[in-house]
């Protein structure tokens, strides 16, 4: 059995998208949309976590007040304690797991990476706890090599006019060492991100 495998079988069902195909920023105006595009090489499964809708299922341990409506919170979280990415993707790819944290951004950058960061901090509790239970659960040749973590920023790409040269239709270049990963592109191409670096 595959770290992939063990990794799908951690993290909660409850937070797989109904369409593992498209990833959704909903800004108030025009959504930010992407798709994946898998290949047959490939396997993923998607994982999405929204704050507002699911505040109390997620990290229930952690404190989430705020100060609000009702005044100051007797003891407030503190600052950056509940960031998280959009989107985390896990996929395989010639027996390599590859862990896709992707925030989707509209406008500026903000804090991106501090949301990138908590996730990549959220999964290594992932990686620690696959390797803590693996042997009993018959994960025997679980191997922690074998997991890339990838931290990407996908920005809308530019309306450009449709072209029949395929030179001027590429995907734009990738460097899977760069961290986080700035993509600009309504299309998540795994083929790209799911490379050893």
């Amino acid at each position: 059995m595959s770290e992939y495998e063990l990794y799908t079988r951690i993290l909660a069902p409850w937070l797989k998208p109904d369409n593992q195909d498209v990833l959704i920023e909903k800004t108030g105006g025009t959504d930010h949309k992407a798709e994946v595009i898998a290949d047959k090489k490939t396997i993923h499964t998607l994982y999405r976590y929204d704050q507002k809708e699911q505040r109390e299922k997620f990290f229930p341990f952690f404190n989430n007040t705020h100060d609000g409506e009702s005044g100051e919170a007797e003891i407030p979280a503190p600052q950056d304690l509940l960031k998280f990415c959009d989107y985390i993707l896990l996929a395989e790819r010639n027996n390599v797991l590859y862990v896709l944290l992707l925030e989707l951004k509209s406008g500026d950058n903000g804090d991106a990476y501090k949301q990138l960061d908590a996730s990549e901090v959220f999964m290594e509790f992932v990686k620690n706890t696959a390797k803590r239970i693996s042997e009993s659960n018959e994960y025997m040749n679980f191997d922690a090599r074998n997991i890339k973590v990838r931290k990407i920023v996908l920005k809308p790409a530019l309306k450009l006019k449709p072209t029949t040269n395929l030179a001027k239709n590429r995907s734009p270049q990738v460097n899977v060492n760069n961290s986080p990963i700035y993509y600009p592109s309504n299309l998540l191409p795994l083929h790209l991100f799911c490379i050893p670096g």
